[in-house]
């Protein structure tokens, strides 16, 4: 996971964490909570707007704050409002992959295993993320084997 992705759902999980006191947060403290550096925190938070997953306020007594309840919103959002690559696992063709039966197999497996990640991000939300941020857990984005939202 890239250093963009890992802040981007830092932010949302604090803002999930946020999201019963109907407020808002602005950027030096969502930065403070996820450790992003302000400057980057901002593009971040602006992807997030973009793709209708936050919403701000401007002024002084302003911020970001989510557009729905964090059981609504998913990692996979979240994650390909900030993607570089929003590459989709069904365009794979696997009769354009590399001749040769192993690379056959190693791209199929590939796409296979990409496919499981996109589900499993897809089925997880943030307040999931919040709970186990809440819990204690050092890396609350990072599933464990078996868990399951």
């Amino acid at each position: 996971m890239d250093k963009k992705t890992d802040y981007a759902l830092r932010a949302a999980t604090y803002l999930a964490m946020q999201y019963q006191t109907g407020g808002t947060s602005n950027t030096a403290e969502i930065s403070k909570a996820s450790g992003a550096p302000k400057k980057f925190l901002a593009q971040i938070l602006l992807a997030l707007k973009n793709n209708a997953i936050l919403s701000s306020t401007p002024g002084r007594d302003g911020g970001y704050r989510l557009t729905r309840r964090p059981e609504l919103i998913s990692v996979a959002e979240v994650i390909s409002a900030v993607s570089r690559e929003k590459n989709d696992v069904s365009s794979v063709n696997i009769d354009n992959c590399s001749n040769g039966t192993y690379a056959r197999a190693s791209q199929i497996a590939g796409a296979k295993a990409e496919s499981a990640v996109r589900k499993v991000m897809s089925e997880m939300s943030l307040a999931r993320l919040a709970e186990r941020a809440k819990a204690g857990e050092t890396n609350p984005h990072v599933s464990q084997t078996n868990d399951s939202d």
